[in-house]
């Protein structure tokens, strides 16, 4: 995703599920009995914010490379 540009169209896809998985777990840590029973949250922390930053910087590649061009310009 960072090394190869990927498509608008894919990165919206890409930003859609982002969102989704973000609300998925805020909706699981609101809902949580007990601080054990997400114990997995830190690993899920990570990867959400790893895909949030190569998303950020693919949207800036795409932009900074293309965004000059066609009806959809920057």
């Amino acid at each position: 995703m960072m090394v190869l540009p990927l498509p608008p169209v894919l990165l919206d896809i890409f930003f859609t599920f982002n969102i989704a998985v973000s609300v998925i777990v805020l909706l699981v840590g609101i809902n949580v009995r007990q601080p054990l029973d997400f114990s997995s949250f830190p690993s899920v922390l990570l990867i959400t914010t790893l895909l949030r930053l190569s998303l950020n910087v693919a949207s800036s590649r795409v932009i900074l490379l293309e965004g000059h061009t066609g009806a959809d310009a920057a």
